[in-house]
């Protein structure tokens, strides 16, 4: 497993308390970034016999990121 603070290069990030203090420091790199990995997950879980696209949101609705076919 690989930590989204060594994603960002930057280690002051695992003490971030919420995702969304996250991203905020982080920038929209990191939603891109879990959108990618968790696309990659989906995919080994399903072993090529479906195809997947994942959204990242917001509370407020609005996508921060995407991957997908």
């Amino acid at each position: 497993m690989v930590r989204l603070a060594d994603w960002a290069g930057d280690p002051a990030l695992a003490e971030a308390p919420t995702a969304l203090a996250l991203l905020e420091a982080a920038g929209p790199a990191v939603a891109r970034r879990v959108a990618e990995e968790a696309r990659a997950r989906v995919a080994d879980l399903l072993g090529g016999t479906a195809r997947a696209d994942v959204v990242v949101v917001d509370r407020q609705g609005r996508i921060l990121a995407q991957a997908g076919p």
